[in-house]
């Protein structure tokens, strides 16, 4: 008796072809069952599947088709960058697919390398238009305030794309807006973060009639060799090696009134960006949204109580839900916590004790022993034998 085939194509969508994972996963594990197999194989199999899931993050393509194209008016080739990226023309053209982080990564830097423009993704972000970020726009663009239209637009980021996180705080007359990974990225990572900021200071100059000012800018990677083009776009001082990107301005601008205020038009987009945002809930994996919020934690992880507040669940739910799942708090904890170690030892120069306190580690030497533990490596061995050189 043969056990059931599956025929996935390359060129199809990453999130369907993990919908064609799981679905042979679960005939295979039936068959296995029929067969009286009720053990370690089908244990395993679910185990694999899983491991897949938590590492793959499926991104709408909003921006894809503008990236793509905006490349290609720079030079680039549109078939290589999507060939590239293991992207068809069909999933390009598609406003409702979804691909994997990867491929979504993996086309940012691919218009960057195949235009040769270096600070492509901060010139796209500095001349998006604010309709050019679907209906969340139209709601930013009809409240009130500036404070409004942030408030509306770090709530709903993650319909427009679940790579990154804000917030707006206010600090001694000093507003902060803070953009962090929701996922952990290495390459293409700093076009990410330009195309982001790039934007949302784009926004907020559309919204006030140009009267938007950054006082301070913040960014999460090494300076890069063309600083004057970051001059050109936010004339203001700028910080790199930060611990995450921050747009700082002062918060007077928060008040301010906008030109195309319409209450009715803000509450009929605010409803639509709110039901997006709870499809988007209602499908996202649990372990995802754990991990989307130790992402967002700096030095102190969030505990389990914490974290099942947050989810507005009960911590003896969080565990009940996770165990289901054949996983728990602590081994997405030690996840997130390896995944950032690598990325802070290929992309910043951070020294070790650094990444140990990002972490949440007590002293540098915890974070050796479980970074050991880990790789098989200490983290400066890691850094001096594979990652010297690498920022992207």
């Amino acid at each position: 008796m043969r056990g059931p085939a599956v025929k996935c194509s390359p060129s199809r969508p990453a999130c369907e072809f993990a919908g064609d994972v799981r679905r042979a996963v679960v005939a295979v594990v039936g068959w296995l069952f029929d067969r009286g197999d009720h053990g370690s194989t089908a244990a395993t199999l679910w185990a694999v599947f899983a491991a897949y899931c938590e590492m793959h993050v499926f991104v709408p393509t909003n921006y894809l088709s503008t990236i793509v194209e905006f490349a290609v008016s720079r030079g680039a080739s549109r078939e290589r960058v999507l060939r590239t990226a293991g992207v068809t023309r069909q999933t390009l053209e598609d406003p409702e697919a979804r691909i994997s982080t990867e491929e979504f990564m993996a086309v940012l830097q691919g218009a960057i390398d195949f235009s040769g423009q270096p600070a492509l993704m901060l010139q796209l972000g500095a001349q998006l238009r604010v309709t050019s970020h679907g209906i969340l726009g139209y709601a930013a663009m009809s409240s009130a305030t500036l404070a409004e239209a942030l408030a509306l637009a770090t709530k709903y980021v993650q319909t427009r794309s679940p790579l990154l996180v804000a917030h707006v705080a206010v600090k001694h007359r000093t507003a902060v807006l803070r953009v962090d990974e929701a996922a952990v990225l290495t390459h293409g990572r700093r076009g990410l973060f330009e195309l982001c900021v790039g934007a949302l200071t784009s926004v907020a100059r559309f919204l006030t009639d140009d009267r938007f000012r950054v006082r301070r800018l913040l960014l999460p990677y090494p300076e890069p060799p063309y600083l004057a083009e970051y001059r050109k776009v936010f004339d203001c001082p700028i910080v790199f090696d930060s611990a995450a990107a921050e747009i700082r301005f002062d918060a007077s601008f928060l008040a301010m009134k906008l030109p195309l205020a319409d209450e009715a038009a803000k509450k009929l987009a605010a409803q639509r960006c709110e039901e997006e945002l709870a499809a988007i809930a209602s499908s996202d994996d649990l372990e995802q949204q754990i991990r989307a919020r130790l992402l967002k934690a700096r030095g102190t992880m969030p505990s389990l109580d914490e974290v099942a507040r947050q989810l507005a669940l009960s911590p003896r739910t969080l565990r009940r839900r996770l165990k289901t799942h054949d996983t728990s708090y602590q081994r997405i904890l030690n996840a997130v916590r390896e995944e950032l170690a690598v990325q802070c030892l290929r992309t910043t120069d951070m020294t070790v004790y650094q990444i140990a306190d990002r972490l949440g580690y007590s002293d540098q030497s915890n974070f050796g022993r479980a970074f050991k533990g880990w790789t098989g490596r200490s983290p400066q061995d890691f850094r001096d034998t594979e990652c010297q050189g690498s920022t992207s």
